[in-house]
């Protein structure tokens, strides 16, 4: 097996690390220079509105602007992410709240999605939008 770099390459994931309060994780890649690190917020499914308000923080109160692109982990435990996931995406781009500068991009990812947004920095910030399948049917 070829040896690709003389450095270990690994990421060390915190929770609730402070960055202009405690961001739900902080994701960094060991033995990078310059540093990489992702924030990243989690919430648990509520609707659209309630996934504005994750991506609020985590764009307007946890992100610095140097970071690289931030993730918002949607828990799904009711069925059907696929639709839940979807129309969270039309309702992002149906509004382009926080700055959001056009409509979202597909990601590679299931029940993902990336947008871009201004930030305060004067920057732009990407975000990942990945849904999380939590939904055991109850078989009885």
């Amino acid at each position: 097996m070829p040896i690709c770099c003389a450095v270990p390459i690994g990421l060390t994931i915190t929770q609730e690390t402070n960055s202009n309060g405690h961001v739900d994780l902080t994701i960094e890649a060991d033995h990078c220079m310059p540093a990489r690190i992702k924030l990243g917020e989690a919430k648990i499914y509520n609707g659209p509105n309630y996934h504005i308000v994750g991506l609020g923080q985590l764009i307007g109160r946890y992100t610095t602007g140097r970071e690289g692109r931030g993730l918002l982990i949607e828990y799904v435990r009711k069925p059907d992410i696929k639709v839940k996931m979807a129309n969270i995406r039309i309702h992002l781009d149906d509004r382009l709240p926080l700055n959001q500068s056009g409509p979202s991009k597909d990601h590679v990812i299931k029940w993902a999605f990336l947008t871009e947004h201004k930030h305060s920095s004067g920057g732009n910030v990407q975000v990942g939008h990945v849904g999380c399948n939590l939904y055991l049917e109850d078989k009885g």
